[in-house]
């Protein structure tokens, strides 16, 4: 079974997230929901989960930031972008860091 972490500083997004996916019938242990990317930090450096969706703007560490040092630490780990923020310079950024996915959202 893979583990699955979640890291969005709105709440609605990381409750919604976990709370509406039957995450063991996929394959999945949902392994956590942080608010920001220094919280999610502590956890994936511990716990190293299969696959992180994080989104970009959040306070102290944001998902590129976090993604970049996934990247660095946890090569086999994925990592999916989800934002709101239509910006190409972050898809652009996120591409360079070589993330999974990039979900643009409304």
């Amino acid at each position: 079974m893979y583990s699955f972490v979640v890291v969005d500083d709105e709440s609605i997004v990381r409750e919604g997230i976990r709370d509406q996916i039957d995450w063991e019938s996929h394959g999945f242990r949902f392994a956590g929901a942080y608010e920001d990317g220094r919280q999610a930090w502590a956890a994936i450096e511990q716990y190293g989960p299969d696959v992180v969706l994080t989104d970009i703007n959040m306070p102290f560490v944001n998902g590129l930031e976090l993604a970049e040092r996934m990247m660095k630490r946890h090569p086999k780990s994925k990592v999916i972008i989800l934002t709101g923020y239509y910006e190409f310079e972050y898809a652009r950024r996120a591409v360079k860091l070589k993330v999974n996915d990039f979900v643009l959202g409304t």
